[in-house]
């Protein structure tokens, strides 16, 4: 099988259902419990992974609504076959065979009705080395996990700076915001900040040149690691990304998905989202969301999204994010709204640190 990477695409053998188990962490983004993953493989001889889709196990009574609510993201990856995975479910198991049998049995039906080929059915207790995973239509089909940390895949992911969390909680614990007495000092400072920027119509308080200088800035001391921002850096940070030409800069550096500066805009991004207060918050969530859609990190992007909509529930780009993942829109579909954008004024065509002159940026985007 082959994956996709920040450094474009690897081949990685995932043929075996062993190998396939062991790398779920990996591809998820956490590790999985008591979680049906459906793992879309593309091509011809669907022999590459394309999107993994994951869901608590439904409790009883509930299987067929889940069943119903994998047909529409299962469509969307343009499935060669998929394979099934029940991960945990241990409370439920029964004598017989591996636990939610009649469910599995269910997806399998539906999978059948919309002409996709079933590749494996698979259980396993948890993701851990030496566990012994099975096959629920062949009983003699099983083996032993070999260990998820040691794969090709988890050097692959390493290599390219992504991180594996050890739970879906762990993931979300990244997106927590700061201190609410440091929050609210903030929003003082914001508030502040509105009266002490130029204003011009419709950019909410601060001119569009003084925005790009100061997130391009940022930007730059981003590059070098240098991600400890002041309060007063903050209020303005965020009051920048409120300005529509300046947001939609910003969507243009998570182009091409992954890459270094991709990288860098994200780790900006993830900052702001804990840093900043509300609603300004949905700013950064946002463009943190759209990062990890592009890149194909649904559930990092599923958690942006629902920070950003708690901070601001009217925020226009926030709702066209979340109409996209309920819809399971493709993520280079998506990216086309970055590429009608100019990241110019924010990055130079150099990485050499100096920042590049300012100019104008085309419209795109929401607005």
């Amino acid at each position: 099988m082959t994956t996709s990477s920040t450094t474009g695409v690897t081949s990685v053998d995932l043929r075996t259902p062993g190998q396939l188990l062991a790398a779920l962490p990996h591809l998820v983004g956490f590790l999985p419990v008591d979680s049906l993953v459906a793992v879309v493989h593309n091509g011809a001889s669907a022999n590459r992974v394309g999107c993994v889709l994951r869901a608590d196990l439904p409790p009883p009574g509930a299987e067929l609504e889940l069943a119903h609510r994998l047909r529409t993201p299962l469509l969307a990856g343009e499935p060669a076959g998929v394979t099934v995975v029940v991960v945990g479910g241990t409370g439920a198991r029964q004598e017989a065979g591996p636990p939610y049998a009649e469910f599995v049995d269910l997806v399998t039906s539906m999978l059948g009705e919309l002409g996709i080929p079933l590749v494996h059915a698979l259980w396993v207790p948890k993701i851990h080395t030496g566990q012994r995973w099975r096959c629920y239509d062949e009983p003699d089909c099983g083996g032993r996990l070999p260990d998820p940390a040691s794969s090709v895949l988890a050097a692959v992911s390493a290599h390219a700076g992504l991180v594996t969390y050890a739970s879906r909680e762990a993931m979300e614990e990244q997106l927590a915001p700061d201190d609410d007495v440091v929050l609210a000092r903030r929003a003082a400072l914001l508030d502040a900040a509105v009266d002490a920027f130029a204003t011009t119509p419709g950019s909410r308080g601060t001119s569009a040149g003084k925005a790009f200088a100061v997130v391009r800035t940022a930007l730059v001391r981003a590059a070098r690691g240098e991600l400890g921002f002041s309060d007063q850096e903050i209020a303005e940070l965020a009051l920048a990304l409120t300005v529509t030409e300046v947001r939609d800069a910003c969507l243009a550096l998570a182009l091409p998905p992954g890459g270094a500066r991709a990288t860098t805009a994200e780790r900006l991004w993830l900052v702001l989202v804990r840093a900043t207060p509300e609603p300004e918050r949905a700013e950064a969530a946002s463009l943190l969301a759209y990062s990890a859609y592009v890149r194909g990190d649904g559930p990092l992007a599923g958690m942006a999204i629902t920070k950003a909509l708690d901070a601001h529930p009217g925020h226009v780009l926030a709702g066209l994010l979340s109409q996209a993942l309920g819809h399971s829109m493709p993520p280079d579909r998506l990216a086309k709204l970055g590429g009608t954008c100019d990241a110019a004024p924010l990055w130079g065509p150099d990485d050499d640190g100096a920042p590049p002159p300012t100019r104008g940026s085309p419209a795109c985007g929401p607005g």
